[in-house]
């Protein structure tokens, strides 16, 4: 029998997981980020450390436990260990795509020499007549940025040793833990990534989700103990 939620039930399950109904601890900014929080909005991401994290001050984006990355082309503060679950993670599976991708990488290795430098400067060493968008170099697990809400750093580093493959993988759980009970075209949508690669990495999980109906509509959560142990805590305060 499959399992029946109600949207609230939802919501008090999201907030669970996203740190929303109880602080963390001091300092657990990487706890925090484990899904991702988007900055694009100046220090929007301090505010969504604020939010889940006890005494936090306003320097809390640049903690050494987390990192700024371009994530869907916006601006992401992410657990630094996990750069390349968020970069490598949603990489196209075209071949011809990753290839240029990846000459780009080498190109912004060339110009910068290891150095971290404004956007703007980079693109202007890149020699093209017309400001390129680089963004997507950060889907080469190669760059990190450094945003303040005034300018834009790009910061060259090592690609991840992560596989790209577990890398989709293991976003895509994070994913359905954030925003279960949820739905592939929703995960496709968020990772950024073409519909027919979103497919592939859902079948690579499949295995793992589990199937529940939210107002008369399919979606799915991971077989995780502890994601049953979030929802059914939810569904016993709600009852």
């Amino acid at each position: 029998m499959t399992l029946s939620v109600s949207r609230d039930q939802v919501l008090r399950y999201r907030a669970r997981v996203g740190h929303l109904d109880e602080k963390l601890p001091a300092g657990a900014f990487a706890a925090a980020a484990w899904g991702g929080l988007q900055d694009t909005a100046p220090r929007s991401g301090v505010l969504s450390l604020h939010v889940r994290v006890r005494d936090t001050k306003p320097d809390a984006w640049e903690d050494p436990s987390i990192a700024q990355i371009w994530f869907r082309g916006s601006d992401y503060l992410i657990p630094r260990e996990d750069v390349g679950v968020f970069t490598l993670g949603s990489q196209p599976r075209d071949p011809e795509v990753v290839g240029r991708l990846e000459k780009l990488a080498d190109r912004v290795e060339d110009v910068t020499k290891g150095e971290v430098l404004r956007v703007g400067e980079v693109t202007k060493r890149l020699g093209l007549a017309q400001q390129p968008d680089i963004r997507p170099v950060a889907l080469t697990g190669r760059a990190l940025i450094r945003w303040d809400a005034s300018n834009i750093w790009l910061i060259p580093i090592q690609r991840p040793t992560i596989d790209v493959e577990d890398a989709r993988r293991e976003l895509a759980r994070r994913f359905v833990h954030w925003f279960g009970p949820t739905t592939l075209p929703a995960m496709a949508r968020w990772t950024g990534t073409p519909p027919r690669d979103a497919r592939e990495t859902w079948t690579g999980i499949e295995r793992e989700l589990t199937p529940v109906e939210l107002e008369g509509e399919s979606r799915f959560i991971l077989t995780v103990s502890s994601v049953f142990a979030s929802l059914s805590k939810c569904l016993a305060e709600l009852f």
